[in-house]
């Protein structure tokens, strides 16, 4: 529990990376790469040091709406979710009228990663792997609220069917990225969705997506710095916290899990000073994906366990060994991915 606390500082930190990134649509002074000084080794630049104060005030303005009203940020949730298939939609609609099949007659491409060299094709599957995994992290989240539901079987058909949708909806909009971005674009882009709208439309067409993914990445923000606080208010409120953590201000709020949750994604905000934001990102996601794989494997192996010992699913017991192999089977396909070929 606590690990999967610690991967959730980082994931919550990549989101708001993400939306500094849709955010140099409207403010480019995020990617001015005049230095203006020095952090050790490091020389930082003035579109370096905007994005971490962005990054900030987006972390701590999002911190404020959770503990002064946990209702206003369920009612936004709604406008979210609305911005977010709006922009799915318009983004495939125009995609598939500017799709290129000549972007796929070479396979492999060669990719630069700046002072480390460039990767191979066994080191690009490494990130694309990492970056898959990052996409799903989380998919486990559907069933927390699975006790209140009339219906278990309910549960079970609205999991895989949102994850069967989530992984068509993944797929096309990354062909379609592909099949409308030149390579050498799409690889240094730090919002291809707004630069696959811009190629098609125009500048119009790049601000209608900037906006509908600022307010879709906003609620991801707000939902997923919530959550990350859940665990340290959950596992205090179990006893296995320090009973401060399970504290709750009047509005409801879990302030004291909340602000240290925030601290501590504080401190990886600061990783954005000697990156682009293209580069953060990738440091960022596979940061929280690798810390995300411990709880995975342990979580794998005691179901397994316990399947095997036949302590519970008695009814159900060779469908649900079937299901822990399936579970340390991906976990092993997720560990394999990190011993692919690196930069050269």
């Amino acid at each position: 529990m606590g690990i999967g606390w610690v991967a959730s500082w980082i994931s919550n930190v990549a989101i708001i990376t993400s939306l500094a990134g849709y955010l140099t649509t409207f403010f480019p002074i995020l990617t001015v790469k005049t230095e203006v000084f020095t952090f050790g080794k490091e020389a930082v630049t003035l579109g370096q040091l905007m994005t971490f104060i962005v990054c900030t005030l987006l972390l701590w303005g999002t911190h404020t709406i959770l503990i002064t009203s946990l209702s206003a940020a369920s009612k936004l949730n709604f406008i979210t979710t609305f911005s977010k298939v709006l922009g799915f939609v318009l983004f495939i609609v125009a995609g598939l009228f500017a799709f290129q099949t000549a972007l796929f007659e070479h396979y492999y491409f060669p990719v630069e990663t700046g002072g480390e060299g460039v990767l191979g094709l066994g080191g690009q599957i490494h990130h694309a792997a990492i970056s898959t995994l990052w996409a799903f992290i989380g998919i486990e989240s559907a069933v927390i609220l699975s006790g209140r539901a009339s219906s278990q079987r309910d549960v079970k058909r609205a999991t895989i069917t949102g994850l069967l949708i989530a992984l068509s909806i993944y797929m096309i909009i990354t062909l379609i990225t592909m099949g409308v971005l030149p390579h050498d674009q799409l690889q240094g882009s730090d919002k291809p969705f707004v630069d696959v709208l811009q190629l098609i439309i125009g500048p119009a067409g790049g601000i209608v997506m900037a906006l509908l993914a600022i307010i879709c990445l906003f609620g991801s923000m707000l939902g997923w710095i919530l959550l990350g606080s859940e665990v340290p208010y959950q596992a205090a409120k179990a006893g296995d916290f320090p009973a401060v953590f399970a504290k709750t201000n009047k509005k409801g709020s879990p302030a004291f899990a909340l602000t240290v949750t925030n601290i501590m994604s504080q401190l990886f905000i600061f990783s954005v000073m000697s990156r682009t934001i293209n580069e953060a990102f990738t440091f960022l996601t596979t940061s929280a994906t690798l810390a995300y794989l411990i709880p995975y494997i342990v979580s794998s192996i005691y179901s397994f366990k316990v399947i095997m010992q036949g302590d519970t699913y008695e009814l159900q017991k060779e469908i649900e060994q079937e299901t822990a192999s399936l579970h340390l089977l991906r976990w092993g396909i997720r560990l394999g991915s990190l011993f692919q070929e690196q930069p050269t």
